[in-house]
């Protein structure tokens, strides 16, 4: 029977064998924090692609069909070149996907078993939501609505009152943020369904930022004044318009009790 000093003896055998690749490899396995190279804590494994599933509440949930197939035809001529990125849900046991969903259908595709993957600790949904909007957000491969459904899901998640905030809490500067949703809106009015049919709440938020920054850019002697007096009352005027039918929608009436008055309640205030 094999002793401990037996097994020590051959693992040391196997170390000590020629290691395959270049030389530039085996000097990078000699590597020591004195030349600058470090331990990471990045926790690295190749994970069955069966035991990853997508979050229902990511963000980015539409892929185009030939990006795909291009990926996929790259996973299996290169192999993967970018691990991706996923949470373990101990509960369910399952490796929920942060990033890399592309990869990740792609690889289904062209049959490969296994993604590598780098794997999170704890995370709390809202904080996953951010970190899938982090990973996503300079994307091209957005739909007409999504990134503006996105944003103001994120802006909801955080109780941030200002678009401001949340290019500050996403690290992108406020005229990223502006050409993101001039970009969205050009896509939504040129996309097969339009601009009417995205998100109501998602399409208001949107053009309340542009018309934020449109007016601070407005300055003394860009107009007409008495252009500019009639637009300002136009838009207060529309505001005031739909500011009595939306408050109006979101009340109901409260069954009267003896001796007392009937009140009319909002439908957002009950719990």
């Amino acid at each position: 029977m094999a002793t401990r000093q037996d097994f020590k003896r051959s693992q040391q055998q196997i170390l000590s064998r020629p290691r395959s690749g270049d030389q530039s490899e085996q000097e990078l396995l000699r590597k020591t924090e004195d030349d600058g190279v470090y331990p990471s804590p990045l926790n690295v494994k190749a994970i069955r692609i069966d035991r990853i599933v997508p979050d229902e509440r990511r963000p980015l949930r539409s892929f185009p069909p030939d990006a795909l197939a291009d990926l996929g035809r790259s996973l299996r001529a290169h192999g993967q070149l970018v691990p991706i990125l996923v949470q373990y849900l101990s509960d369910e046991d399952i490796f929920i996907l942060i990033d890399g969903e592309r990869r990740w259908h792609a690889a289904q595709q062209v049959g490969l078993q296994t993604l590598d993957a780098i794997i999170l600790g704890r995370l709390t949904p809202e904080q996953r939501y951010e970190w899938q909007l982090l990973c996503t957000l300079h994307q091209g491969t957005w739909q007409a609505s999504e990134r503006m459904q996105a944003l103001h899901t994120y802006m909801s998640l955080k109780g941030l009152t200002s678009w401001a905030q949340v290019a500050d809490r996403l690290g992108i500067s406020l005229t990223t943020l502006d050409a993101m949703f001039h970009e969205d809106q050009r896509v939504a009015a040129s996309a097969d369904r339009p601009i009417a049919d995205v998100d109501a709440m998602s399409q208001a938020s949107a053009a309340i930022h542009l018309l934020e920054q449109a007016l601070s850019r407005l300055q003394p002697g860009d107009g007409d004044p008495a252009d500019i007096a009639r637009m300002l009352n136009d838009l207060e005027d529309c505001l005031t318009e739909h500011r009595a039918r939306l408050v109006h929608s979101q009340t109901r009436e409260v069954p009267e009790e003896k001796g007392k008055p009937v009140h009319s309640m909002p439908a957002w205030g009950q719990g």
